[in-house]
């Protein structure tokens, strides 16, 4: 199944079960903004928090919420041709291995532990992965988010 081999990111998680790489999304976000420019949504939100919607004077901190969300758009760390920006991606290629399921030193590593809190299934991943080989290993995956 070459499909898990190109999803499978270097730090054990499933890429396509992360929210950045549902690019539909993303193209809705830039319509959404497109429009909101188009109809000067601005203006109307302000009119509508002077009537009887006071909740339309959030939209300036909704317009930030969806300028944070454009900056979501994923690039793989497979396919990135530098390790600029992943530390995971980083030490995995420096060390010569296919990924952190091949280091002895996964367990606890300082690299792994900030995203254990959104993503608590690498060790299982890790365990999956090094058990089935990268091609076979992804229907047995842990849930991707604590919060699935």
């Amino acid at each position: 199944m070459a499909e898990a081999k190109n999803y499978t990111a270097y730090c054990g998680l499933y890429c396509a079960d992360c929210n950045r790489s549902k690019s539909d999304l993303f193209e809705l976000v830039a319509k959404l903004e497109q429009w909101l420019t188009v109809l000067k949504f601005e203006k109307y939100a302000a009119y509508k928090a002077s009537t009887n919607a006071p909740q339309f004077a959030e939209y300036p901190a909704f317009l930030r919420v969806l300028n944070a969300m454009k900056e979501l758009t994923c690039v793989t760390c497979a396919d990135k041709a530098d390790s600029e920006g992943c530390q995971v991606r980083k030490c995995v290629i420096d060390k010569g291995i296919a990924g952190c399921w091949d280091c002895t030193s996964s367990s606890g590593c300082d690299l792994l532990t900030p995203l254990l809190k959104a993503h608590p299934c690498l060790e299982h991943n890790h365990k999956c992965i090094r058990e089935r080989g990268v091609d076979n290993w992804s229907a047995q995956r842990g849930k991707h988010y604590s919060w699935d």
